[in-house]
């Protein structure tokens, strides 16, 4: 569903058809369902899709020059955007669930945030592009403080965006935990399982 709806914003500006090739920006968490995207794009109307992805800082300055769509990965990150982009119009296009993500096999036993909470882990959340405060949100839903200050203690990295924590991810194993988008399984899947939330958090 997720892929398909992204798909719908690339469909819809008609005005495109005038232009010789659309340029579009964003980061790199939904960079996976904009390729996608752009493939059908350039399938069925023959305009070349040029996609750069990844982190802001290194293509901002061509996206200032020329980009035609700037997606993101979350309200907060758009309207972080704004402060560099005269975006005329923006829209929301789907929900993204948290999960968490182990170790294959899932050699913890970990089976969502209630079992971080009683094991002894190493977890690793982002904070910052698209994910401030994230995993205190997701923590913080039943409003108990303490579950707040356990999990925070069990906190061995903060990465300042997704990619600085898969390369994280990769290189220290004692990492047991990663609060996360859900969809970033698809980017480590040989490393990783997928754990979904309880419906309480």
């Amino acid at each position: 569903m997720k892929k398909s709806i992204i798909a719908i914003t690339l469909l819809a500006p008609l005005s495109v058809m005038a232009q010789e090739s659309i340029n579009i920006y964003g980061p790199g968490g939904p960079a996976p369902a904009m390729k996608e995207s752009a493939e059908k794009f350039q399938e069925k109307f023959g305009i070349p899709v040029n996609l750069t992805f990844g982190p802001q800082n290194k293509w901002q300055d061509s996206a200032q020059a020329n980009a035609d769509l700037i997606f993101s990965g979350s309200e907060v990150m758009l309207h972080k955007m704004k402060k560099e982009f005269a975006l005329s119009n923006s829209t929301a296009l789907y929900m993204r669930p948290v999960s968490i993500l182990v170790r294959k096999n899932n050699p913890k036993a970990i089976t969502g945030i209630d079992s971080l909470l009683s094991k002894d882990v190493k977890i690793m959340v982002v904070n910052g592009a698209g994910q401030d405060g994230l995993w205190e949100d997701v923590v913080g839903r039943t409003g108990k403080v303490a579950d707040i200050n356990n999990i925070n203690n069990k906190i061995a990295f903060y990465a300042n965006n997704s990619a600085e924590a898969a390369k994280k991810w990769k290189d220290d194993s004692t990492i047991d935990a990663w609060i996360i988008w859900n969809h970033w399984h698809n980017n480590v899947k040989d490393t990783t399982d997928i754990v979904p939330v309880e419906a309480k958090y």
